[in-house]
């Protein structure tokens, strides 16, 4: 019986949360020039969301995959994060087993399901955020803020963007857009060998509906991406905001270096 993740397992599930977090960002490629513009209204709430004071962001995400023939696979995920000192938390449940990360400026610690029992007590594997990113064909080194992001993406990368009128998130009213983004425009959140990839297996375009609070904040934002006959969701809410961020490093003792980890993986296939 398989007692350890495998390296495929491993990051397939922390590129989903650094696809997450990637994407309550909404993080976009360079700027070019304006695709659609912005209507009076969602100009309106830009200038509000650039007098906000966000230091801190508590939120959820909800991800589904369904393939062609309607088999599906969900994860859940909370999170919360602050940009200055950079610190972040992400706990995800996968089959009903839990990987938590932690950013502590440009550090990434990851804490996978039995690790402490294969190595000494060691349940966290120290990474970089470069490495992660190369590895997880994710860009997790995105630091686009999630405001200017929403508008630059709605002004900039969209191909088109519709207002869908206004509903109720967590309780609060919001404004809907929906808007639709070519693949290849989302550079700061996919590798270019992860974005190839998509599109030779058939997407081309993403599906972006965004909820906007009266005082300009996004609450939140759902990205659909149809591939291969199936679709790829991922939603995003946020919970709350300029709450006490305090992450730490796990302990010394208790972390195992991402070559170590890969060292012990191939010594149990072995």
């Amino acid at each position: 019986m398989r007692t350890h993740t495998s390296p495929r397992l491993r990051l397939r599930g922390a590129s989903w949360i650094a696809l997450a977090r990637a994407a309550l960002a909404l993080g976009v490629g360079a700027q070019s020039a304006s695709a659609v513009a912005l209507s009076p209204e969602l100009q309106a709430l830009e200038a509000k969301s650039k007098e906000l004071k966000i230091t801190s962001e508590r939120y959820t995400i909800d991800e589904l995959i369904k393939d062609a023939n309607g088999k599906t696979v969900s994860f859940t995920a909370t999170g919360r994060e602050r940009a200055s000192p950079q610190r972040a938390e992400f706990k995800e449940t996968i089959k009903g087993k839990q990987i938590a990360v932690r950013v502590v400026g440009k550090a990434v610690y990851v804490e996978y399901p039995g690790l402490g029992r294969l190595d000494h007590g060691r349940p966290w594997v120290r990474s970089s955020e470069s490495q992660v990113s190369a590895e997880s064909e994710v860009n997790l080194e995105s630091g686009a803020n999630r405001f200017s992001a929403t508008y630059a993406l709605l002004g900039s990368e969209a191909e088109s963007v519709e207002r869908v009128g206004t509903t109720s998130v967590a309780g609060q009213e919001t404004t809907q857009f929906t808007a639709t983004v070519a693949v290849d425009r989302l550079t700061s959140l996919l590798s270019s060998k992860l974005l190839a990839a998509l599109e030779k297996a058939g997407a081309t375009t993403a599906r972006l509906a965004i909820f906007i609070a009266p005082d300009g904040e996004p609450l939140q934002s759902v990205l659909d991406i149809s591939v291969e006959g199936g679709t790829i969701t991922v939603s995003t809410s946020v919970v709350q905001v300029n709450e006490p961020v305090s992450v730490f490093a796990p302990p010394a003792a208790r972390t195992i270096s991402e070559a170590g980890f890969k060292a012990l993986e191939k010594r149990l296939k072995g």
